[in-house]
């Protein structure tokens, strides 16, 4: 049994979940016709599938004690908090010498509750590759073997390539960058496909962003950092390029500004409008969106240190600008020495609130981690502090909200932060390679979180490989 609490046994793998009601609720699933097992009892009803018709109890269950020869039940683990590692992708992100193989890099995930889905860049040859498509058990078992999802060579010029994965409950999203023809030049562009629940694409690559900003305009549109969201009934697809003007210095374009817009896209691949959805973007964003609203979280990496939040309001059409929050009200944080770093991540509570996690640099040799409250400016709640922050991603929980963040050793840290603000940090464990971790969107269940991570080794290494694995966190 794996420290998870969820049982294998032999080398099949069979799902029985069971929805607990108490602590010490029990279930029964059954194998079929396996000797041994029981009667066929795993039926939809139960949330039951099985492979090679050996039982094993969901995520988050353990079989019970003791065991029945003649039944399979399954009754709720002790939580703890884990991160487990399931795939090895092996990742090269400098050229490849003539003759050699392809190689992967920069996966995307995302989870069902029940598979890890996994989309990247796999290159064929020098500045082209492919966009495939895998889905694992959470012990890393296969289930659906890569696919191709792009129906033409992404061409990339040189460009990294970025895939965004998202599942809507019946099928999944899926975008990335790369170049296409414009001016006679390859320049950076954004493209999605809809996929259904096996990952078999439902639509050809569209290209989402447009060649040039605005009619007449002669710069193209450099459009880079896809994100995915969904509304409950469309894709919001989400990029970030440099044709935004600085709101606050009429008719000049600033080298280095940019700007956030999206489209919506449905499960058919109907594509509406392009939206501008933020006015200025230094630093990194966040979009999240439902029924009603479509939020572009975002922070400057200038001189301010600002985070502030814009709201694109699905029945009237516009866009509320939000107010800028920086660090401490009033002050003003100087830029320090090195690269400013910052990352940015967006969630909303079943009660319509909004809150941003927001880890930057405080000073030359740390980063802050802190969460925001744009609606009501006041001062961000100080979650942590730590040499290095590699990834954040943020959860609403009952009255609070959920942070969990990478430091710099590749340890993965839950912080809860109450409604009251107070913070209480804990550990789901180290990455076996600590550089380059990156956490996706979290799944709530009914006792834990659920949170996609990736991280690789040093590119410089003889042989790199990108990590892909779950933490797992206790609610």
């Amino acid at each position: 049994m794996s420290e998870s609490g969820v049982g294998v046994t032999g080398a099949g793998v069979f799902w029985c979940r069971i929805i607990a009601l108490a602590a010490a609720a029990t279930a029964g699933c059954s194998g079929g016709d396996q000797p041994g097992v029981g009667g066929d009892s795993c039926t939809a009803t139960v949330h039951c599938q099985r492979q090679d018709g050996r039982p094993v109890c969901d995520p988050g269950f353990v079989r019970a004690e003791p065991e029945s020869a003649t039944d399979f039940a399954c009754v709720v683990a002790p939580c703890s908090d884990q991160l487990r590692e399931l795939v090895t992708f092996p990742a090269r992100v400098t050229r490849e010498p003539a003759g050699t193989s392809t190689y992967y890099v920069n996966p995307a995930l995302t989870y069902t509750g029940s598979e890890l889905a996994a989309l990247w860049f796999k290159a064929t040859a020098d500045s082209r590759g492919d966009v495939i498509f895998a889905t694992f058990t959470p012990d890393g078992g296969a289930l659906i073997p890569e696919g191709q999802v792009n129906d033409v060579a992404v061409e990339t010029a040189g460009y990294p390539v970025a895939p965004a994965l998202i599942w809507s409950g019946s099928g999944y999203g899926a975008a990335w960058s790369g170049t296409r023809l414009v001016a006679g030049y390859h320049r950076p562009h954004v493209f999605f496909a809809s996929l259904d629940a096996q990952g078999r694409p439902k639509t050809g690559s569209l290209a989402i962003s447009p060649d040039f900003g605005a009619s007449g305009q002669t710069d193209p549109v450099d459009a880079r950092r896809p994100a995915l969201a969904w509304s409950g009934s469309e894709f919001v697809v989400s990029w970030s390029d440099q044709r935004v003007k600085d709101p606050r210095v009429t008719g000049i374009n600033l080298v280095g500004w940019s700007g956030v817009y999206f489209r919506r896209v449905d499960e058919r691949g109907v594509a509406r409008g392009e939206q501008q959805l933020t006015q200025h973007v230094l630093g990194d964003f966040s979009v999240i969106a439902d029924a009603t609203s479509i939020t572009g979280a975002w922070g400057d990496r200038d001189s301010s240190g600002a985070v502030g939040e814009d709201t694109y309001d699905v029945e009237s059409k516009t866009v509320v600008l939000g107010q800028a929050v920086p660090p401490d009200p009033g002050t003003t944080i100087a830029v320090p020495a090195r690269s400013s770093r910052l990352l940015v991540a967006a969630a909303k509570s079943s009660a319509g609130e909004v809150r941003i996690a927001a880890a930057r640099d405080a000073s030359d040799t740390s980063m802050k981690l802190e969460l925001y409250r744009v609606s009501a400016p006041n001062r961000p709640t100080q979650v942590a502090t730590a040499t290095e922050i590699q990834s954040v991603v943020l959860a609403a929980h009952e009255d609070g909200w959920l942070v969990v963040w990478v430091d710099d050793s590749g340890a993965v840290q839950i912080s809860r932060v109450d409604g009251a603000g107070a913070v209480t940090t804990r550990s789901a464990g180290a990455l076996r390679v600590t550089q380059g971790a990156r956490l996706f969107a979290p799944f709530i269940g009914d006792q834990r979180m659920f949170v996609p991570v990736s991280a690789h080794t040093d590119f410089s290494a003889t042989t790199p490989e990108t990590v892909v694995g779950m933490a797992s966190v206790c609610l």
